[in-house]
């Protein structure tokens, strides 16, 4: 008789109470980071995304100097630390605000949203960051390739 009681007991703290404290229990804070940029003002978050490995992209407004709202993106490791942060100021000089941001498998960074053109009122703005910071264009695809073909070459060397 004891051993079904101590046996009811143990059922009951191992399928109602056990679980319970399980999923009723507090989160616990990992990190916590705050961006200021360089306007010292408002400063808006409007998109964030995290890869596979944990690092996390964070897009938004950010009041500059003397250039209204600029596009702020900041890259933060999975520890929390800070990788780089990229600013955008369009060709009007003044309100730019990113809406979406996007990271692919390769880590490339997409922002889009609208900035304000010289002369020609608000437009479509967007960009590709690579994992270095840098915007992305043609010629640097040229010397990804190649660096990456160059590297193929001396692998296979190698082991040949």
């Amino acid at each position: 008789m004891k051993n079904i009681q101590l046996f009811r007991k143990l059922q009951f703290f191992t399928f109602f109470l056990l679980p319970s404290m399980l999923c009723f229990s507090q989160p616990i804070q990992q990190w916590e980071r705050v961006y200021n940029g360089p306007g010292d003002g408002r400063d808006i978050v409007r998109s964030m995304a995290v890869d596979s490995a944990g690092k996390v992209y964070i897009t938004g407004s950010s009041l500059g100097r003397g250039t209204g709202d600029d596009y702020a993106t900041v890259k933060y490791d999975s520890a929390g630390n800070q990788l780089w942060v990229r600013r955008y100021n369009g060709p009007g000089n003044s309100d730019d605000t990113p809406f979406s941001l996007a990271v692919d498998v390769l880590e490339y960074v997409y922002v889009t949203g609208y900035s304000m053109g010289k002369g020609t009122g608000y437009e479509y703005a967007t960009i590709k960051y690579d994992r270095q910071e840098m915007r992305f264009g043609f010629e640097d695809m040229t010397v990804t390739m190649t660096l990456m073909r160059m590297m193929v070459e001396n692998l296979l060397l190698w082991i040949l």
